[in-house]
């Protein structure tokens, strides 16, 4: 079978060719870097198992020639070069403008990169990492930080997976900066993992973000692939902030990467009697960044925080009331209950609604605070 040059145009050979490599079993991320060192298109089309043996050492076996020797390599490029067009999905390498500059940096950068969406600008981004099993604490935190670090222009790196890294992809959303989610499989819908954060994976998507994998786009998620995954999400970013982790965990894996890259590494303190926060509690005895409001990871990447600004007209008469007092300073709902003559019960409602939008915070004392400017 012929290849079709004006479809092969669409995506350099070799990048194709190292793809169509990258799918098969066997090949792993040194073997596809010595690949792609030879030259894949050429190894792909021609490659003798004397060649392979060349480039690939004893890594070779017999069986893995018998079966690539057997496959119809031009149309299994066609097919492939197929389905990522259709797909709208980006295979870059090392070499492409696009990669990000940041994992060059690593030890071990991803061969070839799979992307949907857009990774540009991630200069500032941070990573945000934590347990499944988070509290209602660190789901707040998680929330209120990654949102206010969006609105001051911080791209939000994090895991798809359950718990702290679906809100603060959400919060990074809310925010309006874009969140790049980094597989441990394909990023195809037929293999996203976990498959109830499907919805999600579009919104990253159609908000600007991106989803990322070094696997396969149709690979299916394993064990081992995720801690190959923890790399790039320390990688890609400046820094790592750790919101809740028990020591052993997924979560501390990333952050031994991230000390590797030479990363940021930011903590969250939390209760000593807390599981999750022996993780996040260790690392700031260690030295990590102690952080308690957006503006501390700010000042570490000597950025200053931008906050929305709203018209006080916009809100309705009780609450312009209590916004009123707060512009002044934080204050507790008895004290707000006290200033505006409005019932107890009323003034909750009302924070309840405001603290969901993101325009007060509660603090640790009962205090509310205003989490925006008012024009």
């Amino acid at each position: 079978m012929r290849i079709n040059i004006n479809k092969i145009k669409i995506m350099d050979k070799d990048t194709l060719s190292l793809h169509c490599f990258n799918t098969l079993p066997q090949i792993g991320p040194k073997s596809l870097a010595k690949i792609q060192q030879a030259g894949a298109h050429r190894l792909w089309l021609t490659g003798s198992l004397a060649e392979f043996e060349t480039v690939l050492g004893n890594r070779v076996k017999l069986d893995w020639y018998q079966d690539f020797s057997k496959l119809n390599r031009a149309k299994f490029l066609e097919q492939e070069l197929d389905y990522i067009s259709q797909s709208n999905i980006q295979v870059l390498t090392r070499q492409d403008e696009s990669y990000p500059k940041a994992l060059l940096e690593i030890a071990t950068p991803p061969t070839i990169l799979y992307v949907k969406g857009d990774i540009s600008g991630l200069e500032n981004a941070l990573a945000i990492v934590g347990t499944r099993k988070y509290t209602p604490y660190g789901a707040r935190i998680a929330e209120k930080l990654s949102r206010e670090l969006s609105e001051a222009g911080i791209p939000i790196i994090s895991g798809l997976a359950l718990g702290i890294d679906s809100i603060a992809h959400r919060g990074c959303m809310d925010g309006k900066s874009k969140t790049i989610a980094v597989l441990g499989g394909g990023i195809s819908p037929e293999a996203l993992y976990p498959k109830t954060n499907q919805a999600l994976a579009n919104a990253i998507i159609a908000s600007g973000g991106a989803l990322i994998s070094e696997f396969p786009p149709k690979s299916k998620p394993r064990r081992e692939n995720f801690v190959l995954r923890n790399r790039i999400v320390s990688g890609i970013a400046r820094g790592i902030l750790v919101i809740e982790a028990p020591i052993k965990s997924g979560t501390m894996t990333t952050v031994q990467y991230a000390l590797e890259q030479n990363r940021d590494v930011f903590a969250i303190p939390g209760n000593i009697d807390v599981k999750n926060s022996e993780g996040t509690n260790q690392l700031i005895k260690q030295g990590a960044y102690i952080v308690t409001k957006a503006e501390d990871i700010l000042n570490v990447f000597d950025l200053e925080i931008i906050r929305r600004q709203l018209d006080l007209s916009q809100f309705e008469p009780e609450q312009r009331d209590i916004l009123q007092h707060l512009i002044q300073t934080p204050l507790k709902i008895e004290q707000l209950a006290e200033l505006t003559q409005q019932e107890v019960m009323d003034i909750m409602a009302i924070l309840s609604i405001l603290e969901l939008s993101g325009i007060v915070t509660l603090g640790s004392q009962g205090e509310y605070s205003l989490n925006i400017e008012i024009g």
